[in-house]
Formats: C-alpha cells, sequence, structure tokens
C-alpha cells in the first residue's frame, strides 16, 4: 500500500477542488441511485477534510450505502460555507431524507441541519468522539475511573464495526 502527503494528494487533486458538481451534475448521476434504493432509509454524513491553509473538502455522503452525494472546496468550515452547499445539496435528495444525520457536530454544521432539513435525529461522529476522549484523559493517570474511560474510548469505534459485522 503507497501512503501519500498531504501536500502530495494536494497538488495532484487540486484541479478537481475548484470545479465541484453543481446540483444539475449531482442529480443527472444519482437520478437512477435514489430511484433504485428509494425503499431503504439512509444516514448522511457530513464531514470536512482540511489541507492545512489551502482550505477543507466539505463531504456529503451516504454513509449506509457508501455513496458521496456532493462535495465541495471552500476555504473554511464556516456556516455561509456550508449554506451554499446545502442549497445545492438539499434539491438532490428533497424526494428521499434521510432518517439520520451524523456530523462532528461544529456549530456551523448543526445550524445548517437545523435550518434546512426537518427534524431528525443528529449523532455527533464516534471517531471524532473517541479523539476528543483522547485528547482530554491523560494517559497514564493513577485514576482508575480515568484509565477505564480511556479503554472505553479505544473500543468505542471498534465496538461499533462489530455491530456493523453482525448486522
Amino acid at each position: 500500500m503507497t501512503f501519500y502527503s498531504r501536500s502530495t494528494l494536494y497538488r495532484r487533486f487540486v484541479p478537481f477542488f475548484r470545479y465541484s458538481p453543481t446540483s444539475s451534475d449531482s442529480l443527472f448521476l444519482l437520478d437512477r441511485y435514489f430511484k433504485r434504493k428509494s425503499s431503504k432509509p439512509w444516514v448522511l454524513g457530513i464531514d470536512g477534510k482540511w489541507l492545512r491553509r489551502q482550505g477543507v473538502i466539505m463531504i456529503y455522503r451516504d454513509v449506509t450505502n457508501k455513496v458521496n452525494l456532493y462535495w465541495s472546496y471552500r476555504f473554511s468550515e464556516s456556516y455561509e460555507a456550508i449554506e451554499k452547499d446545502f442549497k445545492l445539496l438539499v434539491p438532490i435528495i428533497a424526494d428521499r431524507l434521510p432518517s439520520g444525520v451524523i456530523t462532528d457536530w461544529k456549530g456551523a454544521l448543526v445550524s445548517a441541519v437545523n435550518i434546512f432539513l426537518p427534524p431528525l435525529s443528529h449523532q455527533r461522529c464516534l471517531a471524532h468522539v473517541k479523539r476528543s476522549l483522547m485528547k482530554f484523559l491523560p494517559l497514564r493517570s493513577p485514576i482508575v475511573a480515568t484509565q477505564q474511560l480511556r479503554k472505553v474510548a479505544t473500543e468505542i469505534v471498534q465496538g461499533t464495526q462489530f455491530v456493523n459485522q453482525l448486522v
């Protein structure tokens, strides 16, 4: 397996970042997909991949069926940037709304989901929960409760992978 640095990935993909698909492009590409999967519930996952000072790639994904619905290149994860994306994304998914949303719970994402989508269950991404817990719980704490919480934090994502394998 080959690994690439962040700067190499940026250099190779930068031509594509500036030309994100329009809502009509996405509708054309996803029309058959939504018609074929219309009866099954699905979950919308939203996250941004930071490229340091170059900006952020916002990814909107059907995490249930592992399909990217929309992506955009923005300079920040601000509310204005996410609002532009939602104005393009909502017409694509209007006929088949998700049964839930998963984000990292940044304020702009939570606000946009609450404004542009009907009331849905909104879960925080478990990978982000794990990252926060590992950051705030000391590695070599003498307190038993902290050690136990760190163990739970390390297993939180593995437990969901195990549950997904059973389903």
